[in-house]
């Protein structure tokens, strides 16, 4: 058998919305053989596409039961019991909760983490046991062709953390990549050099060494650039930016969907706190559109009585 060897897929969630979080997640699976180091590197097989494949086919905004089975399989494979959505969120972040909760205001803690109770009360789990099933069952047949998916990691930048970048002269697509950064330093440090990355290419950029905030490329470590694939090696593990990355690598299109699941909670967190004494005001996905757009008009008034700051409800 082959030394085993290790693979991620990393991808964002939540880049252009106008409210809710930026989530950007990262998968990691090891191959124990050659065939299965090809195969985990590229798309789902045909097979398996309606349990690992495009978060945008496959999943809407409130319908994202997919990627909460999976988080659930594979906190489940690691020996974490998630009896409650909360648990799943502590198990995949890649920050201690007290960490990401530090800086926020009293008044806007609820937008994000529910007030005192209430969140764990109202939250349930989306995926019933027969989805459960089936992932756990293509979990354990990719398992016998030597693709052991072990690993779940979500970065979560809220919009308190956005505007304050934004203020400072760095954009949403500079947080998105250093997330990824982040994301990858986690994976080669469980894994050492032997690691393969390859994530959604960020805002399409072609040159990104300049922009590394944490990385150190290795000499010759530039090992393409180009618009559709950019390629580095650094601390001998390899990272690679790919356009269209979801149907092309199984591996994005699942860190993917996990990260669809997450972001969906986080959002639906926001919409619970705003509609507990106005539940007329409309369930918002927090994307530019019209239901949004109305959502924010409706609720300005309240949200300034209520002391929540607009820095952490709107991105600038």
């Amino acid at each position: 058998m082959s030394t085993p060897r290790w693979f991620g897929g990393v991808d964002e969630n939540g880049l252009g919305p106008r409210l809710g979080p930026l989530v950007v997640t990262g998968v990691l699976a090891r191959a124990e053989t050659d065939e299965a180091a090809a195969l985990v590197q590229g798309p789902a097989s045909r097979a398996f596409d309606e349990l690992i494949g495009d978060s945008k086919r496959l999943v809407a905004f409130g319908h994202s039961g997919l990627g909460e089975a999976w988080a659930r399989v594979l906190c489940q494979h690691q020996g974490i019991k998630a009896r409650e959505p909360k648990d799943l969120v502590e198990a995949l972040t890649l920050d201690p909760l007290e960490e990401l909760q530090r800086a926020c205001p009293h008044s806007a803690l609820p937008l994000c983490w529910g007030r005192a109770g209430q969140v764990e009360s109202s939250e349930r789990f989306e995926a019933d046991d027969e989805l459960i099933d089936r992932v756990h069952r293509l979990h354990e047949k990719l398992a016998s062709r030597g693709i052991l998916v072990e690993l779940a990691r979500s970065a979560i930048v809220c919009t308190q953390r956005i505007n304050a970048a934004r203020d400072e002269g760095r954009s949403r697509l500079d947080l998105d990549l250093e997330a990824m950064e982040r994301l990858f330093l986690t994976m080669r440090e469980r894994t050492g050099r032997s690691l393969r990355v390859h994530c959604g290419k960020v805002g399409g950029l072609t040159f990104y060494a300049p922009r590394f905030r944490h990385l150190r490329i290795d000499a010759l470590g530039i090992l393409r650039e180009g618009s559709a694939l950019s390629c580095y090696r650094s601390g001998g593990a390899e990272l690679c930016f790919v356009i269209d990355a979801e149907p092309k690598h199984q591996l994005v299109a699942l860190a993917s969907l996990i990260g669809k699941w997450l972001r969906d909670l986080l959002m639906n967190r926001l919409l619970t706190h705003l509609r507990r004494t106005h539940p007329d005001w409309p369930r918002a996905s927090g994307y530019n559109d019209p239901v949004t757009k109305r959502l924010i008009a409706l609720s300005e008034a309240w949200r300034s009585a209520e002391g929540i700051p607009e820095a952490c409800f709107l991105r600038r």
